[in-house]
């Protein structure tokens, strides 16, 4: 596992990321990941918190407010990628294949892991385009 390696002392909670500023990573649901050469894209229905500019009501009987969007590491320098087949139906039909569980970064280092796997990449830009 990626972790074991690393002083986690040296890095930060994706939580101080002017970007992840009113989302909620751990309930948020992966869908799809996507590798193209010089990006890696995690398809997801994001958790928005009350503050997001696009959060709404959330759907009833949801707790939480979900947004569509692509979680873009942009301009890969260098990445180590363990990835686990698992996949998750939920009760209405929705595929998804779990959570961001842990993201911590360190200047242009970040890494994450969740049901899906473990990644730990060095890339120049990070976003998120919404669905």
């Amino acid at each position: 596992m990626i972790f074991n390696k690393i002083d986690k002392n040296n890095f930060r909670d994706y939580s101080e990321l002017n970007l992840f500023q009113d989302i909620y990573l751990e309930d948020s649901y992966v869908l799809k990941i996507i590798y193209t050469g010089s990006e890696i894209l995690f398809v997801m229905d994001f958790v928005l918190k009350e503050n997001h500019p696009q959060y709404q009501t959330p759907k009833n009987g949801e707790k939480y407010y979900y947004k569509n969007g692509v979680l873009i590491f942009n301009d890969i320098k260098i990445f180590e990628f363990c990835l686990r087949n698992v996949v998750s139906i939920d009760l209405d039909g929705a595929v998804d294949i779990g959570n961001i569980d842990f993201l911590i970064w360190s200047g242009e280092r970040y890494i994450l892991t969740g049901d899906w796997g473990d990644l730990d990449l060095v890339c120049k830009k990070l976003l998120i385009n919404w669905i």
